[in-house]
């Protein structure tokens, strides 16, 4: 009966460090998109004012004859 608790614990552990590693790769993973999303969200942010900038210095030429 011990033998069989025993082998029954290691096999419960082995499940448990190897959702613990799934979760651990789970996790980066993750952390690594969010720097992806960060990245990308600081870039659309750049040229969504560059965009602005540029569309305010359309309309001042045109406005003032300058197009």
């Amino acid at each position: 009966m011990a033998n069989h608790s025993t082998h029954l614990v290691q096999k419960l552990w082995n499940i448990l460090r190897n959702d613990s590693l799934t979760l651990t790769y789970g996790q980066a993973k993750v952390e690594r998109r969010l720097i992806v999303v960060e990245d990308l969200e600081a870039v659309v942010s750049a040229s969504l004012q560059r965009a602005t900038r540029l569309r305010q210095s359309i309309l001042q030429r045109t406005f003032s004859g300058g197009l």
